[in-house]
C-alpha cells in the first residue's frame, strides 16, 4: 500500500529535483504485530527541514517491491 496526497506530490515536485536537493527513504520495522515495514519518502525543503511526501506499508523488504 502506497499513500501520497496532493500536498506530498506538490512538495516532491518543488523540492525533489535539483543539484542541491535531497530525497530520503526511511524504513522502520516492528511497528505492528504483522511484521510489515513502514517506508517514508522525505524531501528536504528550503529551511533544511524534512517533509514527508509519501508512505508505503509492505510485508516485504525485497528490492522489487520497494522500487
Amino acid at each position: 500500500v502506497v499513500v501520497a496526497v496532493a500536498f506530498g506530490i506538490a512538495m516532491l515536485d518543488a523540492f525533489g529535483a535539483g543539484y542541491d536537493r535531497m530525497v530520503l527513504l526511511d524504513a522502520t520495522g516492528g511497528t505492528n504485530k504483522y511484521g510489515y515495514q513502514l517506508y517514508s519518502l522525505v524531501v528536504v525543503d528550503d529551511f533544511r527541514e524534512g517533509v514527508p511526501v509519501a508512505f508505503m506499508l509492505t510485508s516485504s523488504q525485497a528490492a522489487k517491491e520497494v522500487k
